[in-house]
Order: C-alpha cells, then sequence, then structure tokens
C-alpha cells in the first residue's frame, strides 16, 4: 500500500516590518500604585563616621590575619623541605639527593 503524503500549506510568517496590535491586558489600580511607590536612591548618602571606623578596624584586622596566615604557611613549607632533605639524606640514595 501506498502512503500518500499530505502537505499542508502554513501561514506565511510575518515580516519584520509588519506591525501587528498586541492585546493588552487591563490593568488593576492597585498594580498601577505599585509601580509609582517605587524609592529612589540617595545619591548624596554617605556612611557615618562610626561605621567607616568599624570597617577600617574590620579591614586591618583581616590584613593581619592574612600576615600571620602567609607567615605560618612559610614556616610550614621549610619544614616540608627540609624533612623532606633530611629523609633523602638517611635513604642513602645519592642519585636523588640533590641540592
Amino acid at each position: 500500500m501506498e502512503k500518500l503524503l499530505s502537505l499542508t500549506a502554513q501561514t506565511p510568517r510575518a515580516s519584520v516590518w509588519e506591525r501587528r496590535e498586541q492585546p493588552t491586558e487591563p490593568v488593576s489600580r492597585e498594580e498601577q500604585e505599585e509601580h509609582i511607590d517605587v524609592r529612589d536612591h540617595d545619591y548624596c548618602s554617605t556612611p557615618e563616621p562610626a561605621s567607616l571606623d568599624m570597617s577600617s578596624q574590620a579591614t586591618e584586622d583581616n590584613s593581619k590575619t592574612v600576615q600571620d596566615l602567609q607567615k605560618q604557611l612559610q614556616e610550614f613549607r621549610v619544614q616540608r623541605e627540609r624533612l623532606y632533605l633530611l629523609g633523602q639524606r638517611q635513604s642513602g640514595d645519592e642519585n636523588t639527593f640533590m641540592i
């Protein structure tokens, strides 16, 4: 049995330049008022001096903590290197011991 192909013509797509009216949805009065009551940003506001002092102190504390941690990390690296070299000397394998 032969199958018959049914071809249907599709409606052509609208051109970019063709304007069509979009259906408008009615907007309730409450929704309109919601959009009107938007607070603007106050570009002239400045932080209080006390909050600046607290922020500055927190930054200094964090910097000190970072410096301490970097120092500890460097000490651990030196200890690891010493242990590695000590292990190389104790193994007696002169081919792997390099300075």
